[in-house]
């Protein structure tokens, strides 16, 4: 009579063996479950994300280092004096935002002056009057003036302290966009003094200075814009 023990140890072993690959697939099942549960939190977590993003999220306005920065008369001798940089304004937010207005705060030393008039574009000019900002930017000339009831500001020798602030349509406060600095020479300022002269600062990337040259006549090439704020 065969033992008993060789059968009781097969079945065991295939009890062990059924066991293992149910462990195995349960196991296998689970990981799949998680995987799918992982990629749809994930693509959800996308989705939304992008709504946000698009619709959603305000945003603000930025500006990149002026490339070119002019101090001196709007158009010659007897002109307004007038600040000049040409920048990208763009916006965070994809979906843009709407520039109300913009002006320029300059500080020389103890003297503050802020220029208030504000006209924009290539050719022709116009007078600053609401701009939309999209995410991809607007690349453009900014010329500020002087409202014409304020008093002369003359540009003398010394650092000058530029700060572009903007209202931006849904901010309760105005927003501070760039802050940079020109120096102007004694030489140069002397040149100035002729009211048919003014002076270009040219951004260099490679040193992030500005030089500074002196031409007659150099609003002119830019357009007069105190002609646009009658306009």
């Amino acid at each position: 009579m065969p033992s008993p023990l060789p059968c009781l140890a097969n079945k065991l072993i295939s009890i062990v063996a059924r066991s293992r690959f149910a462990v195995y697939h349960l196991l296998v099942g689970m990981s799949l479950q998680l995987v799918s549960t992982v990629v749809a939190l994930i693509a959800s977590t996308i989705s939304v994300t992008t709504v946000w993003l698009t619709l959603f999220r305000r945003g603000t306005i930025r500006m990149t280092q002026p490339s070119v920065v002019y101090l001196g008369p709007d158009a010659g001798r007897g002109a307004p004096p007038k600040v000049y940089f040409r920048a990208l304004l763009f916006a965070t937010a994809k979906r843009g935002r709407v520039l109300e207005n913009l002006y320029l705060h300059v500080r020389c030393g103890d003297r503050t002056q802020n220029f208030m008039i504000w006209v924009h574009g290539d050719e022709p000019l116009v007078r600053g009057s609401g701009m939309f900002v999209p995410e991809t930017g607007v690349v453009t000339n900014h010329h500020f003036l002087i409202a014409q009831r304020e008093t002369y500001f003359p540009f003398r020798a010394g650092r000058y302290e530029l700060e572009v602030f903007a209202a931006v349509v849904g901010c309760p406060a105005n927003i501070l966009l760039y802050k940079t600095s020109v120096e102007l020479s004694y030489q140069a300022a002397l040149s100035m003094l002729d009211q048919d002269a003014g002076v270009y600062f040219d951004w260099s990337a490679d040193t992030r200075t500005y030089s500074e040259y002196v031409r007659k006549g150099a609003a002119l090439s830019q357009g007069t814009a105190s002609a646009q704020i009658a306009g």
